[in-house]
């Protein structure tokens, strides 16, 4: 069966960074953001375009109807991070860490993913 899709509003307010202050209902596309320092940083309602996020530390992240598109995430720490209706489609997922995560009505296509550790990791209908 395959996962709900984000519930994303029809209009999303276009932005230029993603902090510890974190993003909802926002467009964020075409920003190199590697090594970003965000523990516990929350995303909602979200879509992320061409997002270089490679070695990010977002351990405990809250993501939440969101979709990725040939993003970045090669070795970025989703240590404990809670996924739910998240979309991932194309970009890297090479090394990243999601021990211990939470993932729930999650697809993930056409994405590289090797050498991904998802260790303890809960997955439902993902």
């Amino acid at each position: 069966m395959r996962p709900d899709a984000p519930d994303l509003p029809p209009e999303l307010e276009a932005v230029t960074t993603l902090d510890r202050d974190g993003l909802e209902a926002a467009r964020l596309t075409d920003v190199t953001l590697a090594e970003l320092q965000a523990p516990s940083v929350g995303i909602d309602a979200c879509v992320l375009e061409r997002v270089v996020l490679a070695g990010a530390r977002m351990t405990g992240a809250h993501v939440r109807d969101t979709r990725l598109s040939d993003c970045d995430l090669a070795n970025a720490d989703l240590r404990g991070a809670r996924l739910r209706r998240v979309e991932v489609h194309g970009g890297r997922l090479t090394g990243a860490v999601l021990t211990g995560a939470d993932l729930s009505e999650v697809l993930i296509e056409n994405c590289r993913a090797d050498l991904a550790t998802l260790a303890g990791a809960k997955l439902h209908n993902a």
